[in-house]
């Protein structure tokens, strides 16, 4: 063990016996010494100082993610996560750190599996373990090998990952998954199928895992509609197709079967107007954006969409007195969304205003899609509250919940969400501060989602 390895080991086994007043003081001596680095001059070390310090830096890194794993374990019980209002722990850290949905998931991942690996736990936090490297060990346990890994495994992985490559520890893995799984999944079950689908920017992407009994098919749709594309394609003179990557017509396939099925414009299951242009009320010039709130890019709106096609949602303007409403083309008012005390809940044409509004739950760190959320009155309904676009805000069933229970209260600045705690004591985030001000399309909004155009 190194010197900054079992100073780490005795730092830890302080901690376990401290009390509260210094295990806080002792965080803060953590950040204050991570907040001093910046004033480290390792060049005027040798190379061979130089590379050893950057290696108690490496293993200091590792160590910091083992113990913050542990503290996620332990905070993200449902009492801890209902006080700082998330339903999980992976939309604490989006809202509270800033950090992709993608990679508070594979925190939260790690932190929920090192629970059932003690050894590689120990390891990590000793600093002799890099977090690459626990990821791919964790990645092996899998309800089907669960089993498997008793001591003897994980002694044996975690030895590998102190003294070989990461690359080496990859392949070892996958090879010891080879033989213990080989199988993998069973291939005929559709309840393993996953389709992962999301845009990116301007840009879609699709990643999926089907079944054979539902992937055949699909592949074999997908064979056909290559085959009539490869027939159309022009040829060159010596009879042979111009080079092109396969991937790419199976793109165009995959694009022509959907074009033809629920997308086409004589489908009788497509839902019109299938676009709703946000006025300039949230954003610098109006965005374009399918009913379900897909953002469109301006380019292809104006190439797709016929006017007829097209709803603006324009909010309500206490200036010039005028309510929310849909409008067409030529200005004509097609739905009111300022209903009043006329109905109670949100009606079709509030609920497709609020879905290209809110894009989902709208509250910060929360990824819920708008097909699952409910309208939520922010002045609420049995205190006379409206049913008014600008009184309307969309949560799913947990954060709703959670407003009602009176430890949140959400107002409506320039028709975009401002969420705030009622009690100033409530533990809160380390991102924006709690009792401040938590505005959603400054926080959250425009890391998970495609930025406002």
């Amino acid at each position: 063990m190194t010197c900054s390895q079992s100073s780490t080991a005795r730092v830890a086994g302080v901690a376990e016996s401290l009390p509260f007043d210094e295990s806080h003081q002792l965080v803060s001596d953590v950040g204050n010494a991570v907040a001093a680095l910046q004033h480290l001059r390792l060049d005027e070390f040798c190379a061979d100082e130089r590379a050893d310090a950057l290696l108690a830096l490496d293993q200091a890194r590792s160590s910091l993610e083992a113990h913050f794993a542990r503290e996620v374990r332990e905070f993200s019980s449902i009492a801890n996560l209902r006080e700082v209002g998330v339903a999980s722990m992976s939309g604490w850290l989006v809202a509270a750190t800033g950090t992709t949905r993608r990679d508070a998931g594979r925190r939260a991942t790690l932190a929920n599996t090192l629970a059932e690996l003690p050894l590689l736990d120990e390891a990590m936090c000793a600093g002799e373990v890099p977090v690459e490297a626990a990821r791919v060990i964790a990645r092996a346990l899998t309800p089907r090998t669960r089993h498997l890994f008793d001591v003897f495994t994980q002694a044996a992985f975690v030895d590998a990952a102190k003294h070989v490559p990461l690359d080496q520890l990859v392949a070892d893995v996958e090879h010891w998954l080879e033989v213990v799984d080989a199988d993998g999944p069973e291939p005929d079950d559709p309840t393993t199928d996953t389709l992962h689908a999301g845009q990116v920017g301007d840009r879609v992407r699709l990643r999926g895992d089907l079944s054979s009994e539902t992937g055949i098919p699909l592949l074999a749709a997908l064979d056909e509609e290559m085959a009539k594309i490869r027939a159309a394609e022009p040829r060159d003179p010596d009879g042979s197709l111009p080079w092109r990557p396969e991937a790419n017509r199976r793109a165009q396939a995959l694009g022509d079967l959907v074009g033809r099925g629920a997308a086409a414009p004589d489908s009788t299951t497509r839902r019109e107007p299938a676009f709703i242009v946000v006025d300039a009320g949230t954003s610098e010039t109006p965005r374009f954006e399918l009913a379900g709130g897909t953002f469109v890019p301006d380019r292809l709106a104006q190439r797709w969409a016929t006017g007829a096609q097209r709803l603006r949602l324009v909010f309500a303007d206490a200036i010039t007195g005028e309510l929310a409403r849909f409008v067409d083309a030529d200005g004509n008012t097609v739905a009111g969304l300022d209903l009043g005390r006329t109905i109670r809940f949100a009606n079709r044409a509030q609920r497709r205003a609020l879905a290209a509004r809110d894009r989902g739950c709208a509250f910060p760190g929360c990824n819920r899609a708008h097909q699952y959320c409910d309208a939520h009155h922010i002045t609420w309904w049995e205190h006379g509250g409206t049913t008014d676009l600008d009184n309307l805000v969309l949560l799913c069933r947990f954060h709703h919940l959670l407003m009602h229970s009176g430890l949140y209260r959400v107002d409506m600045v320039d028709h975009g969400s401002v969420f705030r705690a009622t009690d100033p004591d409530l533990p809160g985030w380390t991102g924006p501060p709690m009792g401040a001000d938590w505005h959603r399309h400054e926080t959250c909004d425009q890391r998970r989602r495609p930025a406002r155009r």
